[in-house]
C-alpha cells in the first residue's frame, strides 16, 4: 500500500537523525513554500564590478524618478546608475604637490609638506601629468609607505616609462577608510584600558576578537543621499547636482555635523538625521554610547537652543553602540548587550530612551532588519525579534550556525528581507570560508516558521523595492540580481535536502519500500533521489539510487530493506529547477530481523 511520509517544513540540525523522523536534517539552497522543499532563484551578474569589498547598499528614487543606488565599500562610496558605478568617495583635501618617477620604478614620491597620509590612504590622479609613451596618470592609488611628515609613496600599476619631477600638481585625497586587515596579535575581551588605542582599529564587544574596516551607514535626505563613514564624518550627496550623463559631484561634508561617528540615520516622519556613537555636544572625544540629531529639517543645526529641535542623549550602559533601526513608531537602538527604544517626544526634550532587554545585543552593525514594525536581528549567540520587547527567536540550525561562526569577522554579517518568499536573510562567514569574507547565509522564513541554510556568498542584499528585482554583492565587487533564473550566474547552483531516518513500528520491525512514486512540480534539469536503507541508527545507509526524476521515469522501483529509511533530494546540474510535493512509497513490514 502506498503511503504518504509528511515531512515538516525546515532544516534541523539541532537533533540526532533517529530524532529527525518527520523533520529534514540537512539541506542547501533550498527554501520551503507550502511546507515543502525547492530550490532557491538563481542570479546573474549585472557587469557591476567594484573596486574594493562592498559592505552596505541603499537603493532610492530622487525627484526625476531615477533609481540610484549607493554602494559603502571598505575603500569608497559609489553611486549606481543603470549599468554604470560612479566614485563618489568625498575627499579631504586637493593640496598642490610635488612627485617623483624614475624610470622602470612604478613608485611615485609625493612631496607635501604636513601631508597627514596614512598607510591605506587613496589618492586620486585626474590624468592631468603625462608621459613619453603618451599614458598619463589617473585614477586612484593607495600610499604603500609614508617617508615622513613631508614625503610618501604610492604604486604606479606598472613602471614610469620616464624619470622626471613634476611640481605644484593638484591632486585629491580621499577620505580616510579602513581596510580589512587580519588581526595578528588578537585582544581578547577584558584586556587593556577602555578607551585605549584607536577606536577604528579593533573591538573586543561581546568578548570576541573584530576585524576593524569602513562601514558606511546610507540613508536619504528627501532625493539625496545621507553617508555616514564609521569613525569619521557624515556626509550628503545632492542628486539634483548630476545631470545623469556626466561624472556625478562627490559627497561632501554636512557642515557643523558632528566629525566623528559610528553610524547614522534619518528619521523620515520626523525629518531628523540621528548620529549613533558620536561626539557630544561641546565635547571633543568620541563616546561610542552616545547619540545626536540635528535640528528638523536642518542639516547643518547640530547645537540645540530653546528655540530649536537639536539635542542629544547617553545610553547610560555598555561597551557600545553597534546597530538601529526604524521601525513604524520608534527606534530601536542595539547595544552590545542591550536594547533601547528611541521615540520621539516632541517638546523641548524631542526624543527619550527606554531599556526594553538585555542580554540581546547586536552582534554587527548591519546583522538587523525592519519588517512591516518588528525587527529581527542576530545576537552573539541567538537571534532576536522585536515587537515592543525583545524575544529569542527559536532556531532549528543554531549550533550549526554559531559554532562555526568566526568570531572575527562577525563586523561583516548583514542581514536582508525578501518580501517576495517573506524570508530574512543573513550572511556570514564561517572558519572554513574558501574567500576569507561571507561564504554563508542563514534565513528564516516568516511564512513557513523555519529555517534554512545555503552557500550563497554575499556581504549584502536589497529587496526590489526601488529596484526591479533584488541586488546582492559578493566580497570581489560583483553585483547579482537574484530570484533570476536557475544558477549560480553561468555555473550550476548544488541545492539538496536529507530527512532524518524514517522508520515504521518505532524500528521494531524491518520494512520493505518495493516502489516509491515522486512527486515534484517547476521540474527543469536533472533533478535526482537517493535512498538509504540502514539496520541501526548508527550504520551508514546503504544507498539504492540516485533515481532521475523526470516525467519519463513516473516511478522508482527500490526494492529498498532495513529499520529506517532516508532520503536526499539534489540538482547540481545548469538550469535545473524542481519544487517537492508529496511523494508516496510502497511500504510493507518484513520481519524483525
Amino acid at each position: 500500500m502506498f503511503q504518504q511520509l509528511p515531512i515538516a517544513p525546515g532544516i534541523v540540525k539541532e537533533i540526532t537523525e533517529v530524532a529527525g523522523e518527520g523533520r529534514w536534517v540537512d539541506g542547501n539552497n533550498c527554501r520551503f513554500v507550502g511546507g515543502r522543499p525547492e530550490k532557491i532563484g538563481g542570479w546573474e551578474s549585472l557587469g557591476i564590478t567594484l573596486d574594493s569589498t562592498p559592505r552596505s547598499m541603499f537603493a532610492w528614487q530622487d525627484l526625476s524618478g531615477r533609481s540610484l543606488i549607493g554602494v559603502g565599500t571598505e575603500a569608497f562610496l559609489y553611486l549606481i546608475f543603470g549599468d554604470t558605478a560612479y566614485n563618489i568617495t568625498p575627499l579631504d583635501s586637493e593640496p598642490s604637490v610635488d612627485l617623483s618617477f624614475t624610470a622602470t620604478d612604478a613608485t611615485i614620491t609625493i612631496t607635501h609638506t604636513s601631508h597627514s597620509r596614512e598607510i591605506g590612504d587613496y589618492i586620486y590622479f585626474d590624468g592631468t601629468v603625462t608621459f613619453s609613451d603618451a599614458s598619463a596618470l589617473s585614477g586612484y592609488l593607495k600610499v604603500s609607505a609614508v617617508n615622513s611628515g613631508n614625503e610618501f609613496e604610492v604604486e604606479m600599476a606598472a613602471a614610469s616609462p620616464d624619470t622626471k619631477t613634476e611640481s605644484g600638481i593638484t591632486v585629491s585625497y580621499l577620505a580616510r577608510t579602513v581596510e580589512e586587515t587580519p588581526l595578528t596579535n588578537p585582544i581578547n575581551y577584558g584586556a587593556g584600558d577602555y578607551g585605549a588605542g584607536n577606536y577604528a582599529s579593533l573591538s573586543v564587544t561581546a568578548g570576541y576578537d573584530r576585524v576593524r574596516f569602513s562601514l558606511w551607514s546610507l540613508d536619504a535626505w528627501g532625493e539625496d543621499l545621507i553617508a555616514t563613514l564609521s569613525n569619521g564624518k557624515v556626509y550628503q550627496w545632492d542628486a539634483s547636482a548630476w545631470n545623469g550623463v556626466s561624472q556625478p559631484p562627490r559627497a561632501t561634508t554636512i557642515a557643523n555635523a558632528p566629525v566623528t561617528n559610528g553610524l547614522g540615520i534619518v528619521l523620515t516622519a520626523q525629518r531628523h538625521l540621528v548620529m549613533f556613537g558620536t561626539i557630544p555636544e561641546g565635547g571633543s572625544s568620541f563616546d561610542p554610547l552616545q547619540i545626536r540629531w540635528c535640528d528638523r529639517e536642518q542639516l547643518t543645526d547640530w547645537t540645540s537652543t530653546a528655540q530649536n529641535r537639536a539635542g542629544g542623549l547617553r545610553i547610560p550602559g555598555g561597551v557600545e553602540i553597534v546597530g538601529a533601526v526604524e521601525t513604524d513608531t520608534e527606534l530601536l537602538v542595539l547595544t552590545d548587550n542591550e536594547a533601547w527604544a528611541m521615540e520621539y517626544i516632541g517638546g523641548g526634550a524631542v526624543f527619550s530612551l527606554s531599556k526594553r532587554g538585555t542580554h540581546c545585543g547586536l552582534i554587527g552593525r548591519n546583522a538587523a532588519v525592519n519588517v512591516g514594525g518588528i525587527s529581527f536581528w542576530m545576537s552573539q549567540n541567538n537571534f532576536f525579534v522585536y515587537n515592543g520587547t525583545p524575544q529569542v527567536l527559536p532556531c532549528s540550525v543554531q549550533d550549526f550556525v554559531f559554532d562555526n561562526l568566526d568570531r572575527a569577522m562577525v563586523r561583516k554579517i548583514s542581514a536582508a528581507y525578501l518580501a517576495e518568499h517573506d524570508e530574512v536573510w543573513w550572511f556570514y562567514q564561517d572558519t572554513n570560508s574558501p574567500s576569507g569574507d561571507n561564504n554563508r547565509c542563514v534565513v528564516y522564513s516568516i511564512t513557513e516558521q523555519a529555517w534554512w541554510i545555503g552557500d550563497v556568498p554575499r556581504t549584502a542584499m536589497l529587496d526590489r523595492g526601488a529596484l526591479f528585482e533584488p541586488i546582492a554583492l559578493r566580497a570581489d565587487g560583483t553585483l547579482f540580481k537574484h530570484e533570476t533564473g536557475n544558477d549560480d550566474d553561468t555555473s550550476p547552483m548544488e541545492a539538496y535536502v536529507t530527512s532524518g531516518l524514517i522508520d515504521i513500528s518505532d524500528g521494531e520491525q524491518f520494512m520493505m519500500v518495493q516502489r516509491a512514486l515522486p512527486d515534484f512540480r517547476n521540474l527543469s534539469g536533472s533533478v535526482n533521489i537517493t535512498y538509504g536503507f540502514s539496520r541501526w541508527s548508527e550504520q551508514t545507509p546503504v544507498e539504492v539510487g540516485p533515481f532521475v526524476v523526470s516525467a519519463d521515469h513516473a516511478q522508482h522501483r527500490l526494492r529498498g530493506r532495513g529499520r529506517f529509511m532516508q532520503l536526499t533530494v539534489e540538482s547540481e546540474s545548469l538550469g535545473s529547477s524542481w519544487h517537492m510535493g508529496a511523494p508516496r512509497f510502497d511500504i510493507t513490514p518484513s520481519g524483525r530481523k
